[in-house]
């Protein structure tokens, strides 16, 4: 109950016409934007065709010979971004783990 009436006053603040009121909107959405940024930034990184972490992994195991390039390929490119959305989609790729999901807020 308290999200709802910290949120719906927030709200009504923001809906006035205040100085800086896009500053203040921008600020209030950081929480929001920057894992999912910091997540793309991430999955560039894992699936880089040059500086992958999986191919040096595979290639430091002897598994490979060559690095994989994860985008470049057709079924690679759609296999990476699909598991990079369905990892952004969820909370199991989450690190450090922020424990069991909060239910008290249903999206729809």
């Amino acid at each position: 109950m308290l999200k709802f009436v910290l949120g719906l006053w927030l709200a009504l603040i923001l809906n006035r016409h205040l100085p800086f009121k896009s500053f203040i909107r921008a600020i209030v959405l950081l929480p929001f934007i920057v894992p999912t940024a910091l997540s793309a930034i991430a999955f560039w990184w894992i699936y880089d065709s040059q500086f992958s972490v999986v191919s040096w992994t595979l290639s430091k195991m002897g598994l490979i010979d060559r690095y994989i390039d994860f985008l470049g390929e057709p079924w690679l490119a759609r296999l990476s971004v699909t598991a990079a959305n369905i990892c952004g989609a969820s909370r199991s790729c989450d690190f450090p783990p922020r424990g069991p999901a909060d239910h008290s807020v249903v999206a729809l």
